[in-house]
């Protein structure tokens, strides 16, 4: 927006963009935004992809893995372990549909399932405090 008001009020493209550190090509480029689309097209807009777009996994090849998940434990599957792991459904994903995964990339998927892993805890349930205590 400097850079436009700068122009307005007369001065050279590239006397702006030596004083801004910038191209006058970037100046041209926010000028001609600001003649085309007004003072909003010069507003700062979201970059890159929405959340969610452009994922490797169907719908369905999700809800299916998801539904692995909480109705299997690994061993049943033929994976090792007792306790799912990022690691270990990653493993499923690719024996299922082959395709890798890395940890994070399993972590988001959980998280978008409204999943999250939790460590045990290293005591006994049956444990009593108490008694432990003496």
């Amino acid at each position: 927006m400097l850079a436009v008001s700068a122009l307005v009020e007369g001065r050279e493209r590239t006397e702006v963009a030596a004083l801004l550190k910038v191209s006058v090509r970037a100046v041209d480029n926010w000028w001609t935004r600001r003649q085309t689309g007004g003072r909003d097209a010069l507003l700062s807009r979201p970059r890159g992809r929405r959340v969610g777009e452009h994922q490797v996994l169907s719908e369905a090849e999700q809800a299916a893995v998801r539904q692995a998940v909480l109705d299997h434990t690994p061993s049943c599957l033929g994976l090792s372990g007792q306790l799912w792991t990022r690691a270990l459904i990653g493993e499923l994903i690719f024996k299922v549909y082959r395709v890798r995964f890395t940890e994070p990339g399993v972590g988001k998927y959980l998280k978008r399932w409204g999943l999250t892993f939790r460590r045990p805890d290293k005591r006994a349930v049956e444990q009593d405090p108490e008694a432990v205590r003496v």
